[in-house]
């Protein structure tokens, strides 16, 4: 599945990282040549072995959520994720030209047989669709605006590169690409637990500047909820809710095979070690929406291996991710009380503050959505185009105060309600093949299941459900971190080459 050595090596590596582009927001000059250091060596990869660029810039969506790791502010602000997706395009522009020049029919063939797949048709056909709402949205709207908004959708460009690149993928690089994986979403555990310790023992002298980093590098989000408890919410922590599932459908798979003597493999303890830090990320996010897509699934997940084994085998095996829970709960209180905090710290207080709708982020998000409705009424068919706004009343004590007469009235381009906010900027027509494109990779999975089974295909196909019910609220379907992820399934539903998968 993955290799144990090479992922230790990935993760020390994102640590390392992580700890210069503190440093360089300590000290300017180290951002930009740590900057420049890693775009070099990202073009080096490239073009040495370009499916180790892949893995490379997939490490990149799991080191930071905006991808601000590292970055140039001049006359232009240039994030190193903008820079890696140049590189990474310019170096896939380069290698198709030699492919063209070596044998042109072989060259039209393979990229024929792209397009007249459907999946990879209709998400050129999106993409056309987008381009088609930036034009609109640079006639109807500013400019700043409509970029900001449209720079999100150029991840899409990335299905050309990755359709190459899944062509030409043996099993050798399907373990480099798992092992990157699991290495990145063990570093996004060890950051949320970093920055929980950090911020709940409040480490004097180190915590404005940590904050500030965290905020101005765009890692996330750090709220105080009660006491000494902090939410530390990241983007990124979608791939825990992710790979959670493609986890524990691995874990079934082995239980499947061996019952609970499955137990005694010391990968399987340390898969059952990884699904308890993972579930104790996903209540250290006081994410709702993670909270709902992962519920929904996990009980849809419960009915499926009930129906394949029976509900004796579902309530056996009901005891290893029992044993995930009791080590996420242990983790929790470990951070928290090692050393003990001054302050009273209440979980139950801090979910129940959550679960509001009155709470200050829930009410705004309700408060939006008439006005959004409204918006998209206005060009249902064809939508407004990128750059588009809405004004409401939003109740986020932060808004309010920077508010005339703190009347909390805010205008912007970017919703938390996924789906009217594409329906908004591309209209119906591009909602519907938005849409149709997650039902034909769902189709695929199940027939995958359906007809060779595979704890892969099981674990993608219930982590896209779990995605696709966070979309309601939390918009990743219009972000880089989910345009990836969905790119990445696709090839995964489609290449025979991918171990595991059946």
């Amino acid at each position: 599945m993955f290799n144990l050595k090479l992922t230790r090596q990935i993760f020390l590596g994102l640590v390392f990282v992580d700890l210069i582009s503190l440093f360089a927001y300590l000290y300017a000059p180290l951002n930009i040549a740590g900057f420049v250091f890693l775009v070099i060596s990202f073009l080096i990869v490239c073009l040495y072995d370009f499916r180790l660029g892949f893995a490379a810039l997939l490490l990149e969506f799991f080191a930071n959520s905006f991808g601000r790791l590292f970055f140039i502010d001049s006359e232009f602000f240039v994030p190193l994720r903008i820079a890696m997706f140049v590189v990474f395009m310019s170096v896939f522009l380069y290698r198709e030209a030699g492919y063209f020049l070596q044998d042109k029919k072989r060259f039209w063939i393979f990229w024929l047989s792209f397009f007249r797949n459907k999946i990879f048709g209709f998400i050129s056909i999106f993409i056309i669709i987008v381009f088609l709402g930036f034009l609109k949205g640079m006639l109807a709207n500013d400019f700043a605006r409509v970029f900001l908004d449209f720079n999100n959708y150029l991840a899409l460009l990335y299905i050309f590169p990755f359709y190459r690149i899944m062509s030409d993928t043996g099993k050798k690089h399907w373990q480099i690409y798992f092992s990157a994986i699991i290495a990145g979403g063990v570093f996004i555990v060890y950051k949320t637990y970093f920055v929980l310790w950090i911020f709940s023992h409040n480490i004097y002298g180190i915590l404005p500047s940590f904050y500030k980093w965290i905020r101005d590098f765009g890692f996330g989000e750090i709220t105080l909820i009660s006491g000494s408890f902090y939410r530390v919410f990241m983007q990124n922590q979608i791939y825990i809710v992710i790979l959670f599932f493609v986890l524990i459908s691995y874990l079934w798979y082995r239980y499947s095979q061996d019952g609970l003597s499955v137990i005694r493999d010391k990968k399987i303890v340390s898969i059952i070690l990884i699904l308890g830090m993972f579930l104790s990320v996903i209540f250290i996010s006081l994410s709702r929406s993670f909270w709902l897509g992962f519920v929904l699934a996990s009980a849809l997940f419960g009915i499926y291996i009930w129906r394949k084994g029976g509900i004796v085998s579902a309530i056996k095996f009901a005891i290893l991710p029992a044993l995930s829970a009791m080590v996420a709960a242990l983790l929790i209180l470990a951070i928290l009380y090692i050393p003990p905090v001054k302050q009273r710290v209440s979980l139950s207080g801090a979910v129940e503050g959550r679960v509001s709708v009155y709470e200050p982020a829930g009410s705004s998000r309700l408060n939006l959505l008439s006005p959004l409705w409204e918006e998209v009424k206005k060009n249902i068919i064809f939508g407004g185009g990128f750059g588009k706004t809405v004004t409401y009343r939003s109740a986020d004590p932060r808004v309010v105060l920077s508010t005339a007469g703190m009347s909390g009235e805010y205008t912007t381009f970017a919703f938390e309600w996924t789906y009217l906010d594409i329906w908004l900027k591309v209209g119906l027509i591009g909602l519907v093949v938005y849409l149709y494109i997650l039902y034909l990779i769902f189709k695929q999975f199940y027939l995958n299941i359906k007809e060779r089974g595979g704890w892969l295909n099981v674990g993608a196909l219930f982590s896209l459900i779990a995605f696709t019910l966070i979309n309601i609220t939390t918009p990743y379907l219009n972000h880089p971190l989910g345009i990836v992820y969905l790119l990445v399934i696709v090839f995964i539903s489609k290449s025979a080459s991918v171990p595991y998968s059946k």
